[in-house]
């Protein structure tokens, strides 16, 4: 489960209060939505950014946890593990953490 119990128990009131529908979306946003809106607040803050940027810092962020592949695979919805193989590429630690290390003189 991706979602915390803290936020499962604040959802589960929100669709009791709300008095939602089994078969209904709990949140009516569509997907041209979610890019306008991410669009619009990286415009704000001065960076191009796109929906599937949050994606791929996620599947990275699992890669580098140490999450096996198959797993990542499943959460991303890959069909062939091919696809999910080149988040592999950043398994190695952020080179800013690498970089760190070094010692100036």
């Amino acid at each position: 489960m991706l979602l915390d119990e803290e936020t499962l128990i604040l959802l589960s009131e929100y669709i009791s209060s709300s008095n939602i529908p089994e078969d209904r979306l709990i949140f009516g946003i569509k997907r041209c939505q979610v890019h306008t809106l991410v669009k619009k607040y990286g415009r704000a803050v001065n960076v191009d950014v796109h929906p599937h940027t949050f994606r791929h810092s996620f599947a990275i962020y699992l890669v580098r946890s140490g999450l096996d592949l198959r797993r990542v695979q499943q959460l991303l919805g890959h069909m062939n593990l091919n696809t999910t193989q080149v988040f592999l590429q950043f398994k190695d630690e952020d080179p800013r953490e690498g970089y760190n290390k070094i010692e100036f003189q």
